[in-house]
């Protein structure tokens, strides 16, 4: 039975309540859970999953973006019909240094002016607390303001950033990237690429070995919250929308974002996913040029193809209203440039 009752730490919030209201602020370990039923003997493997968990008040209070909480991630080992429960928080620079302080230093959500002055010049503000995956042999959990962080696939110990072996170049990294099944390759982006309330965008490919293979830099045109996006096997679709960022506003203590009422309609940028048999992107090889729009699901997309004739890469971004249009909307123009990425410089 589960009983709520108000906290004395986090004051009127109850210690059981709505998702992501809630604050467990444990680690545990629980060995041969109770199973209702009987799971499979041939069922062997672990699975993982992470929650918001803020480890101290936040110092905005029940003005605090629920996302805002710490990663806690916990792991249900399976083996012979058994399992076994361990969670353990992130061990994230501002995790550590709060849990120093006995208090939360880091202020609002993703606006790095509302901290606490001893934490100015902390390596990440980064909770690490969305998603949680596994490729090329290393367990990740990721939030997108950030680069991912490694866990020990077993213990949970924090290992550490990851920088693809020193192949990513960008500040952020999308919680949500994709897999692809046939090559192993791992999809993903970053936002903000370029600073806070920047629009350029950082599109990426992460071979089966875990070293970035593909690069692709361009502007959106404005800065927004890009949580997700589509894959397919031949184009990737970035949603551009009204949830934008403002650096004055964060400036003055307000939020990350905020919701342009002015604007009634989505942006969808799509660009040709590259596949080369060799797994590698030369620039020579990445030459492309802006093809007529085609119609998909009742939207219209503007795609990009491939050309021989063309000196730089270029991406179109068409507007997609509720209703399609009769006729294809008149897209912005965006420019971008695609490359084999070097080593990132050391941080």
């Amino acid at each position: 039975m589960a009983h709520l009752t108000p906290g004395t730490l986090f004051g009127n919030q109850f210690a059981m309540s709505a998702w992501n209201n809630d604050h467990t602020r444990f680690e545990a370990d629980v060995y041969e859970l109770e199973v209702i039923g009987k799971l499979p003997k041939t069922l062997h493997g672990a699975f993982y999953r992470v929650q918001p968990d803020h480890a101290f008040p936040p110092m905005f209070g029940d003005e605090e973006v629920p996302l805002n909480g710490d990663g806690n991630v916990a792991s249900f080992y399976i083996k012979d019909g058994h399992v076994d429960f361990k969670n353990r928080f992130v061990r994230t620079p501002k995790f550590q240094t709060e849990r120093a302080a006995r208090q939360a230093l880091l202020g609002r959500y993703r606006n790095k002016f509302t901290d606490d002055p001893r934490v100015q010049n902390i390596l990440t503000r980064t909770t690490a607390n969305t998603h949680v995956i596994y490729h090329a042999n290393k367990l990740m959990v990721l939030k997108e303001d950030a680069r991912p962080f490694e866990l020990d696939a077993e213990t949970l110990d924090t290992l550490g950033i990851v920088d693809y072996q020193g192949t990513f170049r960008c500040p952020t990294h999308t919680a949500h990237p994709k897999a692809d099944s046939t090559t192993g390759e791992l999809v993903g982006f970053g936002y903000e690429a370029k600073g806070e309330a920047s629009p350029d965008i950082y599109s990426f490919t992460v071979d089966k070995h875990g070293r970035v293979t593909e690069e692709v830099w361009f502007k959106a045109p404005w800065a927004c919250m890009i949580h997700d996006f589509w894959v397919t096997d031949n184009y990737v679709v970035f949603p551009i929308n009204g949830l934008k960022a403002s650096l004055e506003q964060m400036k003055k203590g307000g939020e990350h974002f905020y919701y342009d009422d002015n604007l009634d309609y989505q942006l969808l940028g799509a660009r040709q996913n590259l596949r080369m048999p060799s797994g590698l992107r030369r620039r020579a090889d990445v030459t492309r040029t802006p093809s007529t729009a085609t119609k998909k699901t009742g939207s219209w997309f503007w795609t990009l193809m491939s050309g021989p004739t063309a000196t730089s890469p270029s991406f179109l971004i068409a507007k997609v209203r509720s209703s399609s249009p009769t006729q294809p909307p008149s897209g912005h123009q965006c420019s971008g440039t695609v490359s084999t990425p070097k080593a990132a410089p050391t941080r």
